[in-house]
């Protein structure tokens, strides 16, 4: 349910007529400081206070590690007010603009009921009003929770359930039983709102709290405060954050890597430029980047890929490019360099409970592991950030002997929302400086004696695929609680950085359920990088010694299907089902249904991008990412694609090209399960 403004109409009326806030024409500074800057924005005269440097300036004593988001943000709106903050399709905003935009939503929020302290889930889209929405959270004192919307409803209300948000905002995405605000009319009642004078906060105030994959089968809401946001972006080095700098917004909101999108060039006078694509294809993605003069961009180390063997000639304009979520090629990287004479390439690790990055290597073009095929190092800490690396005793290793890695300084977060437990197992005491919070990774590394750190492995079954952390047991453990289901295992399969999960499943009963009813029950439960690529049916699980499932051994005699397709089509669409069904085949790395949806299949967002991609050079003709989310299976698509009618598209279809793929989205999305229901509002 979504409701309207109207039914709220006395609070709004309370809050329309009240003057004041930090940026109204007639108001003080807010701690009564001298000086200012004055700036028109759409009629009215801003003013920015010296107040907002010096309160940044007296939060970053002996380094940032107390600074606060909207200290930085309003002194980055002081110094460059006149200059371009974001832009998206739908138009751009300066600084002072997007500051006057968030006092005024912030204000409706605050009418609605969002106090300092509150938690605010956000079921958004990028985009300018998001960013600005996140923003005039954070105004409040609040905290955001951000939510995918493309996660399955059941995902969706764990979250909104377990966050116990005082307010829901969606625009227009799908808050199953909960009540939900439109975020489009929270806009509609901001053009008419006085601004809001912004709240004060700490550095150790939340921020926003993030959910990643949990090892008990329920996600963890990663608390992140303040100063965590801006230790992450103020004063670094391993990526130049600064004036004339275009950062990419690519990521969902829900996934870390749009902490550094967003805030890294909002709180450092940059600019934010946002593809609103939901699905963009790799000829998109590279046209983007040429059109608003990107600079700086952040992908997934997948993504990364797929962009090099499409054309690494696309990151001409950019001077660096941050990847990683997952292990990085080498030779993807050197193929990027070598196309690109003024790019440079950053390694970046880190889990979300330490902000995004930890560790960041700035790869040299002349790096000797691009002839000798060792594996990129993950760099050592950047800073306000530090590192342990430590044995199992949590003593400290020597340098080149592999340990857990453990996160210290400025980055680490809260802990997890309402999980004591998970909390006190993975956040500890320093064992460097005690009285500090650590986190615990995971992660096996080692550290050369120049300080550079490398990735070992994993103590656990915990993988990154799309540069999502995936905990195989989470997935194993929601398969078997499913119906029809006797036993089941998961397994990683593939190379580094190219990870597939594997899923092999013993049936209650000879020939129930079938492999895409099994398939279409997963997709319920599960977002798509954590659902099986691969799932076979068998009779029995082979054991170990011990009489535990032998993983290993299904993962080595997982059966390698050929990838020449079925007999596909009638005789005249034969040779281009053949095709298709080829390219499919290739990309997924086993042979397909031609009669299956892709999704049935094991297909992720990413492989059809990369399809998409390879058919384009390979049929010769115009072929559109969306046309493979609305002919979704091997004989559709061909009989699509081989039509008289099909033809690239005209200046009138291009027009329409978008509300197509959010048909395509909305399919893909009812496919995918239906509304939870039995949930009352938080």
């Amino acid at each position: 349910m979504v409701f309207g403004l109207a039914g709220l109409s006395p609070l709004f009326r309370a809050g329309m007529g009240r003057a004041g806030g930090w940026a109204a024409a007639d108001a003080r500074p807010a701690d009564g400081a001298g000086g200012s800057e004055r700036i028109a924005v759409g009629g009215e005269i801003v003013e920015f206070g010296d107040s907002a440097t010096g309160r940044l300036a007296a939060a970053q004593h002996g380094g940032v590690a107390r600074a606060d988001v909207n200290a930085a943000f309003k002194a980055a709106c002081r110094t460059h007010g006149s200059a371009r903050a974001l832009e998206d399709e739908s138009g751009g905003e300066t600084y002072a603009e997007l500051a006057l935009r968030v006092s005024r939503i912030a204000r409706v929020l605050s009418d609605l009921g969002l106090a300092p302290g509150d938690r605010c889930a956000l079921l958004a889209h990028r985009g300018r009003d998001a960013i600005a929405l996140i923003l005039a959270v954070l105004h409040c004192g609040a905290t955001y929770v951000p939510i995918d919307p493309t996660y399955p409803d059941r995902r969706i209300a764990e979250v909104i359930t377990d966050s116990a948000p005082r307010l829901v905002v969606s625009d227009g995405a799908g808050a199953g039983p909960f009540a939900s605000v439109s975020l489009r009319e929270i806009l509609a009642a901001a053009g008419r709102a006085a601004p809001l004078e912004a709240a004060q906060v700490e550095g150790e105030t939340p921020a926003y709290v993030m959910y990643t994959s949990g090892s008990t089968g329920q996600s963890k809401g990663v608390i992140v405060p303040h100063r965590a946001i801006t230790s992450l972006v103020l004063g670094q080095a391993f990526l130049r954050l600064a004036p004339g700098v275009k950062f990419l917004q690519l990521a969902p909101l829900a996934f870390d890597a749009s902490t550094l999108e967003i805030y890294g060039p909002l709180l450092n006078g940059g600019s934010l430029a946002i593809l609103t694509d939901e699905r963009p294809s790799l000829d998109g993605i590279g046209a983007f980047l040429q059109r608003w003069n990107v600079t700086s961009a952040w992908f997934t180390s997948g993504l990364f890929n797929a962009l090099v063997e499409h054309d690494p000639g696309m990151f001409r304009g950019l001077d660096e490019v941050v990847t990683g979520g997952d292990v990085v090629s080498p030779g993807h990287v050197a193929r990027a360099l070598a196309a690109c004479p003024r790019l440079t390439v950053v390694n970046g690790y880190g889990p979300t409970e330490s902000t995004t990055f930890t560790c960041c290597y700035r790869i040299p073009r002349d790096w000797p592991g691009f002839t000798t095929g060792e594996a990129l190092p993950i760099g050592p800490p950047i800073r306000n950030r530090e590192i342990a690396i430590l044995d199992p005793d949590m003593k400290p290793v020597m340098d080149g002997a592999a340990g857990e890695l453990v996160c210290r300084g400025a980055g680490v977060a809260l802990g997890y929302l309402d999980r004591p437990d998970l909390t006190a197992r993975a956040f500890i005491d320093d064992p460097i400086a005690p009285g500090r919070r650590a986190y615990r990774t995971g992660d096996v590394v080692r550290r050369r004696p120049d300080g550079v750190v490398e990735f070992v492995g994993r103590i656990d079954r915990q993988i990154k695929v799309s540069g999502h952390r995936v905990e195989l047991d989470d997935v194993e453990r929601t398969i078997l609680g499913l119906p029809g289901v006797k036993h089941a295992a998961v397994v990683a399969v593939g190379p580094p950085g190219a990870l597939r999960i594997a899923a092999f499943v013993v049936p209650a009963d000879a020939g129930d359920p079938s492999r895409s009813v099994l398939l279409a029950a997963i997709r319920t439960e599960l977002p798509d990088h954590a659902t099986p690529s691969i799932l076979e049916f068998r009779p029995d699980l082979p054991l170990g010694p011990t009489g535990k499932v032998d993983r290993k051994a299904l993962a080595e005699t997982l059966s390698r299907r050929s990838a020449d397709p079925h007999p596909v089509g009638d005789a005249g669409s034969e040779a281009l089902a053949t095709t298709v069904a080829r390219v499919l085949a290739g990309v997924l790395g086993r042979d397909i249904d031609p009669d299956q949806p892709f999704f049935d299949q094991g297909f992720r967002s990413l492989d059809l991008v990369r399809a998409h991609a390879i058919l384009r050079q390979t049929i010769r003709q115009p072929v559109s990412l969306v046309d493979l989310f609305t002919h979704p299976t091997v004989h559709a698509l061909a009989a699509f694609l081989g039509s008289g009618d099909h033809r690239g598209p005209s200046a009138g279809e291009v027009a329409q090209r978008q509300s197509s793929r959010n048909a395509a989205l909305a399919r893909v999305r009812a496919a995918r399960g239906t509304t939870v229901a039995g949930r009352g509002e938080p």
